[in-house]
């Protein structure tokens, strides 16, 4: 198998979360990134 695959077969995300809360102003900046970021099966809808 080539590393390349192997690689991406292998790889894990590794999440620790805080009990902290996250300004109305981070989320919103988030949502407006969300939207305007490529979707690998083209099925991501314009909100507008």
């Amino acid at each position: 198998m080539n590393s390349t695959i192997q690689k991406q077969l292998s790889h894990r995300s590794i999440r620790a979360f805080k009990d902290t809360p996250i300004s109305q102003e981070i989320i919103d900046t988030l949502v407006e990134v969300a939207r305007h970021t490529a979707t690998s099966s083209f099925s991501h809808r314009n909100a507008d």
